[in-house]
C-alpha cells in the first residue's frame, strides 16, 4: 500500500472519522483487494461499537425528555382537574356521592358538565399514547439491530487468514445482503418527523383545554347562583395558575427535543454511510 493511502487510513482510524469519500479504492492492487482492502480497512475504519453506543446515548436522551414531558403534561392536567373538583365540592349547584372507588358529581350547570366531559375524554384518549410513544419506538427492531451490528463488528475483527476459502463469493453476497438489511433497520430509528408531529399538536391541545377550563371556571365563579366565596375562588385559580406556569417548561422541553432529533438524524446518516462503504468494499 502506498504512503498516501496508509496515511489516509491512519488519520481516519485515529479520529474515528468515518468518511467513505476520503478513501480511494482504485489505488489498491489485486493482492490488496483480496487481503488489505477487505479486512485491514474494514477493521480500521468501521467503529461499529462506537456508533452503536452513540446511537443509544442519543435515543436515551430523547427518551429522558419524553419521560419529563409526560410527567409535566400529567401534572398540568391534574391541576386543571383539581380546580374543577374544588368548584364541584363548593358550588351550591353541585353535589357529589363518594364510595370506596369513585366520586360521582351532579350539577345543574350544563357548561360545567360539558367542559368536565371534554377533559375526561381527552385524558382517556391521549395520555397513554404519549407515555407509550418512545417506549414502543425503542423496542422496535432492537434485537435485530443488535444482531446485525454485532455481525459487522465481527466482520471487522476477523483474522485475514481465516476468511479466505472457496466460498468467498458466497461470503461476499451474504455480507452485502446483510448490510443492506441492516441499513433498513438503522433507518427505522429516524423518528424526527414523528416526534415533531406528535408533541406540537399535543401542546396546542393542552393550551386549548386550559383556555376552555379557565373560561368555564371564571364564568362559574362570577355566577352568584353557585355561591362561590373568595377563599374558594383563590384555591381554584391557584390551581389554574400552577397549570399555566407549566406551559413554559413544557415548551422548553419540546424545543430541547427538537434540537436532539437532528443529532439522531446525523448519526443515522453516518451509520448508513459506514454500511454503504462496506458494500462498496465488497463490490470491488
Amino acid at each position: 500500500m502506498n504512503n498516501t493511502m496508509y496515511n489516509t487510513i491512519k488519520s481516519i482510524n485515529n479520529k474515528y472519522n468515518i468518511d467513505s469519500n476520503s478513501i480511494n479504492f482504485n489505488t489498491l492492487n489485486n493482492t490488496d483487494k483480496n487481503k488489505q482492502k477487505k479486512y485491514i480497512e474494514v477493521k480500521n475504519i468501521y467503529q461499529f461499537e462506537i456508533l452503536e453506543s452513540k446511537l443509544y446515548t442519543i435515543i436515551y436522551n430523547i427518551n429522558k425528555i419524553n419521560i419529563i414531558l409526560y410527567s409535566e403534561f400529567t401534572k398540568l392536567f391534574k391541576y386543571i382537574v383539581n380546580s374543577f373538583h374544588i368548584l364541584l365540592h363548593n358550588s351550591s349547584l353541585c353535589s357529589y356521592n363518594k364510595d370506596a372507588k369513585t366520586i360521582i358529581y351532579t350539577t345543574s350547570d350544563y357548561t360545567i358538565t360539558q367542559t368536565y366531559s371534554i377533559l375526561n375524554d381527552y385524558t382517556k384518549n391521549n395520555n397513554r399514547d404519549l407515555y407509550l410513544f418512545i417506549d414502543k419506538f425503542i423496542n422496535t427492531n432492537k434485537i435485530e439491530f443488535k444482531n446485525y451490528n454485532n455481525f459487522l463488528k465481527k466482520l471487522g475483527n476477523n483474522d485475514n487468514d481465516n476468511n479466505h476459502n472457496n466460498n468467498d463469493n458466497d461470503n461476499k453476497d451474504t455480507i452485502i445482503n446483510t448490510t443492506n438489511e441492516f441499513i433498513k433497520i438503522i433507518q427505522s430509528f429516524d423518528m424526527s418527523d414523528k416526534l415533531n408531529e406528535f408533541y406540537n399538536p399535543i401542546y396546542i391541545n393542552y393550551m386549548n383545554l386550559y383556555k376552555i377550563a379557565q373560561t368555564t371556571l371564571q364564568k362559574t365563579c362570577d355566577n352568584s347562583s353557585h355561591n362561590i366565596n373568595n377563599n374558594v375562588k383563590t384555591l381554584i385559580f391557584d390551581e389554574l395558575k400552577n397549570a399555566r406556569l407549566l406551559f413554559h417548561q413544557i415548551k422548553d422541553k419540546i424545543e430541547e427535543l427538537n434540537l436532539n432529533t437532528p443529532k439522531l438524524n446525523n448519526h443515522i446518516d453516518k451509520y448508513v454511510t459506514s454500511c454503504k462503504t462496506i458494500i462498496d468494499l465488497y463490490n470491488h
